[in-house]
C-alpha cells in the first residue's frame, strides 16, 4: 500500500453513518411507546437475521442502583476515629503528638528510677525480646503510655519456665459473691501500684530498647531487665510466694483464690484477678492485718469495700442480705462509643447496641436463701440447619443467682431428642463437679447436688445402663455422667416448666422469658 499524504487522506469519502442496533437483556427495545418517530425500528423479518458485522452490539446494565449512603456528622467521626494508637509510629502521627512524647518520657522516668533495667552489651548466646508502648486516653482527661515486653516470646525452659498466665476465673468470683451475701460477710479491695515491677527475676532477661528512647552512640546495645516489666509472667510468681509466708493457700480448682481458715467461722479468702484483690471475711481486724502485711512487700492501694472488679459494679443490701453485680456503667460506656446512648444508630450494629440499651439495668442478685449449688440444663434439636448438631446450654446457680453457664454446639451429631439432652446433661455436671470440688476445698458442703433435666427420657439413659443396645453409637465420653450418677456425686431430676436453660437455648414468650430471668437471679434494677 503506498503512503498516502494529508491531502490524499481528505480526499476520502467519508464514512456513511450506519445504524446501531440496542440489545437488551429483556429483549429489542421499543422506541414507539416514546414518540420517537426518527429513530429507526428493526422490524420482525429484521430481527431473525443475525447481525452483520458491521453493527456494534450494546448491552445495557440491569444491576440495581442504590444512592450513595450519607453518614450524619457523628457516626461518620465514630467510622473515621481511630482511637489510641495502636504503635510508636502512630503515636507520632497522632494530633496528639506532644501529650503522647510526655506521657513515654514520664514513664522511662519512672523506670530508671526503679532501677528496672540496666544499659549492657549483649552476651553471647542471649537473645533479646522485643517491647512496645501501648498509649491510653482517660477521660479524666489523661495520657498513659505504658512500656511493655512481649512476653509471648519467651521460650519455655530457657526464658521461663511456664507458658501461660493464670487469673481467677469468673464462676469463682460469683461463688465468692454468693458467700458474702449468704453469710454476710466483709469483702474489702486493694489494689497494686505497678504491679509487674514487685516480681523478682530468676534468671536474665534483655530488650531491645524502646522506640524514640534509643542512646545515642549505644545504638547496638540492650536493657538488661533487673525488675518485671508489665506483660512479663514472674509477677505471679512473687505474689504466691508472699502469700504463702503468711500460711495461705491456693486451692487447686483455681489457683487465683487463696484460702485460710482460723476456726469454723473465721476464714479469710483472697481472689486475685492480675493486680485486683478481693479480700472476704467475717472478721474485719483480720482483713486489716492481710492488708498490712501485702503493703510490706507491694505498694498497695486500699479502695475500701469491694465496688468494682473488671468492669463489674458490686452494690449490698446487707439489711436483706442481697448482693447485685451489674455492668449498666459498662454498658452505658458502649453505647456512648458508638452514640447509642439515645439508642440511634446505623443499621450495622442497631440491633447489638440496641439490645444492650434495653437491657442495661439488669443485674445479677445474689442472697435471700440458702447458699445451694443447683445446675439447669436443656438442648435444642439441629438447632444448626448447617451440620444437623444440636445446641448444648445450661446454668448453675448458687444463693438463688447464676455463677456459670455456658452455650455450645454439641460436638456430635445426635439422633434424637434424648441423646441431645444427654449430651447437655453431660456438660451441665462436667462443670459442677468443679464447683463442687471448689466449695469443699473452702470448707462448704451440701447434701445434694442436684441437676434439673426437663427430658424424662434422658434421665433414664443417664441412670439405666440396660438402654445400651439403642444408645450404644452416642460418643463414650457422654456416658460419663452415668459412672457420675451411680457414684452419688449428682442427682438428676425431672423438671417441668420452671426450667431456666430454656433460655439460652429456645426462643421464648416474655412472660416465659421472665420466669428464667427470675430464676438466674437476674432482675432489672430500677424495679
Amino acid at each position: 500500500m503506498e503512503d498516502q499524504t494529508l491531502e490524499d487522506v481528505e480526499k476520502e469519502d467519508t464514512i456513511p453513518p450506519k445504524h446501531v442496533e440496542t440489545h437488551n437483556r429483556d429483549g429489542v427495545q421499543s422506541y414507539e411507546q416514546d414518540g420517537t418517530d426518527d429513530v429507526d425500528v428493526p422490524n420482525s423479518s429484521e430481527l431473525l437475521v443475525p447481525c452483520m458485522s458491521s453493527f456494534i452490539p450494546l448491552w445495557r446494565c440491569m444491576r440495581d442502583h442504590h444512592p450513595s449512603t450519607r453518614y450524619s456528622t457523628d457516626e461518620y467521626v465514630v467510622i473515621t476515629d481511630a482511637g489510641d494508637p495502636e504503635c510508636y509510629v502512630e503515636g507520632m502521627e497522632d494530633e496528639h503528638k506532644k501529650e503522647w512524647v510526655e506521657a513515654m518520657q514520664d514513664e522511662m522516668t519512672s523506670l530508671h528510677e526503679n532501677n528496672t533495667f540496666e544499659l549492657v552489651k549483649l552476651p553471647k548466646g542471649k537473645t533479646t525480646l522485643k517491647n512496645k508502648w501501648v498509649y491510653k486516653h482517660t477521660s479524666r482527661p489523661r495520657y498513659n503510655a505504658r512500656l511493655v515486653v512481649k512476653g509471648f516470646i519467651q521460650r519455655k525452659g530457657i526464658d521461663l519456665e511456664e507458658i501461660f498466665s493464670l487469673v481467677v476465673k469468673m464462676g469463682s468470683i460469683r461463688v465468692i459473691l454468693g458467700l458474702v451475701a449468704s453469710l454476710d460477710l466483709e469483702v474489702e479491695q486493694i489494689d497494686v501500684e505497678t504491679a509487674f515491677l514487685h516480681g523478682d527475676l530468676d534468671r536474665e532477661i534483655y530488650m531491645e530498647q524502646p522506640e524514640g528512647f534509643q542512646v545515642k552512640g549505644k545504638e547496638d546495645y540492650v536493657y538488661r531487665v533487673q525488675k518485671i516489666l508489665y506483660a512479663s509472667r514472674q509477677w505471679y510468681k512473687k505474689f504466691e510466694s508472699v502469700m504463702c509466708k503468711q500460711g495461705y493457700k491456693k486451692t487447686s480448682s483455681d489457683h487465683y483464690v487463696f484460702f485460710q481458715r482460723f476456726g469454723d467461722d473465721d476464714f479469710i479468702i483472697l481472689l486475685l484477678y492480675v493486680d485486683d484483690m478481693l479480700i472476704i471475711g467475717k472478721n474485719s481486724t483480720r482483713i486489716t492485718q492481710l492488708k498490712l502485711e501485702l503493703s510490706k512487700s507491694f505498694a498497695m492501694k486500699d479502695l475500701g469495700p469491694a465496688k468494682q472488679i473488671i468492669s463489674i459494679w458490686i452494690t449490698r443490701d446487707r439489711a436483706s442480705k442481697k448482693l447485685h453485680m451489674s455492668q449498666e456503667q459498662y454498658i452505658e460506656k458502649v453505647l456512648r462509643r458508638f452514640n447509642m446512648d439515645i439508642a440511634k444508630a446505623w443499621e450495622a450494629v442497631k440491633c447489638i447496641l440496641i439490645y444492650l440499651r434495653s437491657t442495661s439495668k439488669l443485674r445479677i442478685t445474689f442472697g435471700n436463701g440458702e447458699p445451694m449449688v443447683v445446675g439447669y440444663t436443656d438442648s435444642d434439636m439441629v438447632g444448626n440447619n448447617d451440620n444437623m448438631k444440636s445446641t448444648s446450654g445450661y446454668f448453675i446457680t448458687f444463693a438463688k443467682g447464676a455463677v456459670s453457664w455456658k452455650l455450645r454446639l454439641q460436638k456430635c451429631v445426635a439422633l434424637s431428642t434424648t441423646e441431645a439432652e444427654c449430651m447437655a446433661a453431660t456438660e451441665v455436671c462436667k462443670e459442677l463437679l468443679w464447683l463442687k470440688q471448689f466449695m469443699q476445698e473452702l470448707g462448704f458442703t451440701q447434701q445434694r447436688y442436684v441437676v434439673l433435666c426437663d427430658n424424662q427420657s434422658a434421665i433414664h439413659l443417664a441412670k439405666n445402663s440396660m438402654f445400651h443396645k439403642r444408645t450404644k453409637h452416642v460418643d463414650v465420653r457422654y456416658h460419663w455422667i452415668r459412672d457420675a450418677l451411680e457414684n452419688k456425686m449428682f442427682e438428676l431430676d425431672k423438671v417441668t416448666d420452671d426450667n431456666g436453660s430454656d433460655m439460652p437455648t429456645k426462643a421464648l414468650a416474655s412472660e416465659k422469658l421472665k420466669i428464667c430471668c427470675s430464676i438466674a437471679g437476674m432482675a432489672n434494677s430500677s424495679s
